[in-house]
């Protein structure tokens, strides 16, 4: 018997080691928590995270997260994401979010950063969400 193994267009296969690997356009599996997003501080409104549609406290809110410090995010769900670059050495692997929009699976999260609340008007500071 012969197997043969068939690549989809545009797929190939790859055999040996690598020291360092980039991948752009990476389609991955769900990122579980806990997970911790650490974005370097590029300027106010340029670098960060909004999390839309969330439930705080019983209410509808948006989070809105600026970087500057490490976003430490647990709980029970995942975050299904859009195509992103991921690059891989020795020391570990890093997945850029990019500018695309991501998704959260159901679930009860908690952020353990500084954040901003809104569930209407102006949001507010807080120490976790």
């Amino acid at each position: 018997m012969v197997i043969t193994e068939v690549l989809r267009a545009g797929q190939a296969k790859v055999a040996g080691s690598a020291t360092q690997l980039s991948v752009d356009g990476a389609v991955i599996d769900p990122l579980s928590t806990p997970l911790t997003a650490d974005v370097p501080e590029r300027g106010l409104g340029q670098a960060g995270a909004v999390i839309s549609e969330a439930i705080v406290g019983g209410q509808r809110a948006t989070i809105s997260w600026d970087s500057g410090r490490p976003l430490v995010l647990a709980g029970t769900g995942a975050i299904d994401l859009a195509p992103v670059h991921v690059s891989a050495d020795a020391t570990g692997t890093t997945v850029a979010f990019g500018e695309e929009t991501h998704g959260f699976r159901a679930g009860e999260y908690r952020i353990a950063s500084p954040v901003a609340v809104g569930t209407t008007g102006l949001a507010e500071p807080r120490e976790g969400a």
